[in-house]
C-alpha cells in the first residue's frame, strides 16, 4: 500500500452519491467519510458555473450500503479531497475541497461550514469549476494541488 492508498489519505478516491430526497424537493449529497456516508441535504442540483453557492444543511449520516441503492439515485461517482488534510479533518475543521468524477457531477467544489449548532449545521457548497477545471483535475486526480 503506498502513501496515497493508506486510509485517509490525501487524494484518495472516495465514493460519493446524490439521492432524491423523498419529498421530491431536494437532494442528498452524501460522501464517503470516516467510513459513513456523510449527508448534506441541498436544494438544488450543484452548478459547474463558477462560484455558484447553494445551501448545504448537514443532515443525518447513512450506512456505505446506501450508496449501491439505485432508488431515487440521481449520480453517483467518485471524489477526491483536494486538501493537504484528510476528509475526516476537513469536515472537523469545516472545510472540505473535493473534485467530483461522477456520471452527472464533475468538477471542484467546496463545502464550507458556515453555522454549527447542535440542531441542524449550515454548510455551503460553492463551485470551483470552470476556468482552470482541467488543470484542478489533473492536480486532484494526481494528488497534487493547484489551489
Amino acid at each position: 500500500m503506498t502513501k496515497a492508498d493508506a486510509p485517509g489519505a490525501r487524494g484518495e478516491r472516495r465514493r460519493f452519491v446524490v439521492h432524491q430526497h423523498a419529498t421530491g424537493f431536494q437532494l442528498e449529497l452524501r460522501l464517503e467519510i470516516g467510513g459513513t456516508l456523510v449527508s448534506w441535504s441541498i436544494p438544488d442540483a450543484p452548478s459547474a458555473d463558477p462560484g455558484e453557492k447553494l445551501l448545504a444543511i448537514r443532515s443525518a449520516d447513512q450506512p456505505l450500503d446506501l450508496a449501491a441503492d439505485a432508488r431515487g439515485r440521481f449520480d453517483t461517482g467518485t471524489f477526491v479531497h483536494r486538501s493537504p488534510s484528510t476528509p475526516e479533518q476537513g469536515l472537523a475543521d469545516g472545510t472540505l475541497r473535493i473534485w467530483l468524477d461522477g456520471e452527472r457531477l464533475r468538477g471542484a467544489y467546496t463545502l464550507t461550514r458556515t453555522r454549527a449548532g447542535e440542531s441542524q449545521e449550515q454548510w455551503l457548497l460553492v463551485s470551483r469549476s470552470g476556468e482552470g477545471a482541467d488543470d484542478q483535475r489533473t492536480a486532484a486526480l494526481s494528488g497534487g494541488d493547484s489551489g
